[in-house]
């Protein structure tokens, strides 16, 4: 029988019916009371994203007003689709309602910010940790701790206010704050290990490891020649208001 003359889609959401079976209104409306609950879930997340967005633009910008440097270099954002969210519910066992996903999962909206040197990761993250609309919920340190793999960033997620008409919600987001050379490893890592449909050796693996600490290592020497750089432009400074 052709399926395109015996099913159709109930507007709002994805639910396939047959064209002969009519839904009663309750059914109908308790589909589409979901479809907006899903809706709203989702906008609440893209605000959060945009707050801390926003948050995170104010503190670069006085910081390049005090500094005369910028310290993020430039910043993705990111929410799940619903698809998306529940692919992933369904990986850790977490129930498809909305409470349990929200509680559970904290990644649904993401920031990742790049800076130039590693101790301005730490700088950002203590700025956003004394923000009273920014609650902490976890930290974990893979620069200090790296992966077995050699990855390495700071990941944080936050709760944020998100207001609306008649409400407020608090909102999870996850902030994973790199430099710019972690963040090449990384990239180039996930590009060889999950675009390329084979089973990477293990001495392949080790090598991209090996590679993760050479970039550290630079990470390193180049925040070391950073503050030697400026050590040397504050003596200049210092001598030329003595001459």
């Amino acid at each position: 029988m052709d399926q395109e003359n015996t099913l159709n889609y109930i507007p709002g959401t994805d639910i396939v019916k047959p064209k002969e079976v009519e839904y009663s209104e309750d059914v109908y409306l308790h589909k589409s009371q979901r479809y907006t609950e899903v809706q709203k879930m989702i906008l609440s997340y893209e605000c959060a994203v945009k707050e801390l967005l926003t948050k995170l633009e104010i503190l670069n910008a006085e910081m390049a007003l005090n500094t005369k440097h910028n310290p993020i270099k430039f910043m993705k954002s990111r929410v799940k689709s619903w698809d998306s969210i529940l692919a992933k519910a369904e990986r850790y066992g977490v129930p498809a309602d909305l409470e349990s996903i929200q509680e559970h999962i904290h990644d649904i909206g993401g920031v990742r910010v790049i800076v130039r040197y590693i101790d301005e990761i730490y700088f950002l993250a203590e700025m956003l940790a004394i923000q009273e609309d920014v609650t902490f919920v976890s930290v974990k340190d893979y620069i200090s701790d790296p992966k077995g793999n050699g990855y390495r960033s700071l990941h944080m997620v936050v709760s944020l206010p998100v207001y609306f008409s008649n409400e407020k919600r608090n909102i999870k987001v996850e902030i994973q704050i790199r430099t710019v050379a972690m963040d090449f490893w990384a990239s180039l890592e996930h590009h060889l290990r999950y675009k390329n449909e084979i089973d990477i050796p293990d001495e392949v693996h080790d090598e991209l490891k090996e590679a993760a600490i050479t970039i550290h290592d630079t990470d390193i020497k180049m925040m070391k020649l950073r503050q030697k750089i400026q050590d040397l432009a504050l003596i200049k400074d210092v001598e030329s208001l003595e001459d």
